[in-house]
């Protein structure tokens, strides 16, 4: 073979190689991302199941106030252990937005009033210009 040939040869290997490595770094994030993506669906469809069962309680609570107006004696400590159980239910909730918000690359403006979702770059809250920590 002549040097040309070879030489010809030898970028279309390196230029194959380089190729095949590319594809390997895309395929990587794809499935990095395709996982990401999963993670937040399973995290989405746990909140909902937790707002169902924080709706039962509620009706749970209303249940009993109602019968405690036909003087029907009722145990508080029943009310009360339902009511922490819905603010166990609700940090839970917290905690998996958290992890959404982490998956995402996305944060809460500290404002109360606003909440808006920020990036992660960002500085001030677009919205209400809140300082982002």
């Amino acid at each position: 073979m002549d040097d040309k040939i070879k030489s010809i040869v030898k970028a279309v290997k390196a230029t194959a190689v380089a190729a095949g490595q590319a594809a390997g770094r895309a395929a990587e994030a794809t499935g990095k991302k395709a996982g990401e993506v999963v993670e937040q669906t399973k995290l989405n469809l746990h909140i909902i199941d937790l707002e169902s069962e924080i709706n039962d309680l509620y009706k749970d609570i209303g249940r009993l106030v109602y019968a405690s107006k036909n003087d029907t004696v009722i145990d508080t400590s029943e009310i009360e252990e339902k009511i922490l159980r819905i603010d166990e239910k609700r940090e839970e909730i917290e905690q998996a937005r958290a992890k959404i918000d982490m998956l995402k690359r996305t944060r809460k403006c500290p404002n109360p009033d606003c909440g808006r979702k920020c990036s992660k770059e960002d500085k001030f809250c677009p919205s209400c210009g809140a300082v982002l920590e």
